[in-house]
């Protein structure tokens, strides 16, 4: 009797470890379930974090609010590689200019007879006439010609002249953009610094990866270097915006000076006037 009690004992205990066993191996898989969850959780939280401060920003910039587009028919001036707060004009295809912005940028040989309505350009040796409104012109020296549009045309209170009339007296080139407008006035030919693009980047409105996004550059593409800080530079494209990129994402940083286009108009000169001082 007493061999079938351990008997029945020791069956018994058998058991209870065979379902402890069980219940340990049912136990293992949630275990492991648990903890990749919450390793998938560390991870995903570390990704966020990174993203939030590391990754580049994809967002684009308002490049109308950028250029301050103010109308279809509103093109912000860029003189240089500088964008002014003057504003030029689109009619029938031409482009125009206030006469008052022609002063500020360009020239102020060009006048304006209210009282006969003729716009004026002076020069040490002529004076060049053509009637708001017109498309002719006539100097004083008896030559002429026709521009097959209007040279002038007054707005309100604001006269406007066509650029390509300024740019038959005055050493000027533009170049006129759309989405977003803006026209890129050029005057002057210096030496200035410009690097390479070394890859295909963007250009950004501010240093720094989540900045929004100007334009894209392509690579080779040439950029005037307008300053160089630790990490970001500032740079010119020859479409007219000025933003900020990496500074290994340039290359060739070399001192420049364009080419001037052929068929520029010359300017004459007035001649000094020197008083005798004793």
């Amino acid at each position: 009797m007493r061999i079938e009690t351990k008997a029945r004992r020791g069956g018994r205990q058998g058991r209870t470890g065979s379902r402890r066993r069980i219940r340990g191996e049912r136990k293992s898989p949630v275990r492991r379930t648990f903890f990749l969850v919450v390793l998938l959780l560390l991870l995903l939280a570390g990704y966020l974090i990174w993203q939030k401060k590391f990754a580049y920003s994809h967002e684009q910039a308002d490049l109308d609010k950028y250029f301050q587009v103010e109308g279809k028919d509103d093109y912000p001036l860029i003189l240089g590689t500088e964008q002014t707060k003057e504003h030029g004009k689109k009619y029938d295809g031409h482009y125009y200019i206030p006469l008052k912005s022609l002063h500020e940028l360009i020239s102020r040989r060009f006048y304006y007879g209210e009282a006969n309505q003729l716009l004026l350009f002076t020069t040490p040796t002529q004076i060049i006439s053509s009637t708001v409104g017109g498309a002719s012109y006539t100097s004083s020296n008896g030559k002429g010609g026709d521009l097959g549009f209007p040279i002038s045309r007054l707005e309100g209170d604001t006269l406007y002249v066509a650029l390509d009339y300024v740019k038959l007296f005055v050493p000027c080139v533009y170049q006129a953009y759309a989405s977003p407008n803006r026209i890129c006035l050029t005057t002057s030919w210096e030496k200035r610094q410009v690097a390479t693009v070394r890859k295909d980047v963007d250009l950004r409105y501010r240093g720094g990866v989540k900045a929004s996004i100007l334009t894209g550059m392509k690579k080779g593409q040439q950029v005037v270097l307008l300053d160089r800080m630790a990490h970001w530079s500032e740079v010119f494209t020859e479409d007219g915006f000025t933003g900020y990129v990496e500074n290994n994402k340039l290359r060739d940083s070399k001192e420049e000076t364009p080419n001037m286009p052929e068929g520029l108009a010359q300017t004459e000169e007035y001649a000094s006037i020197h008083k005798p001082y004793k």
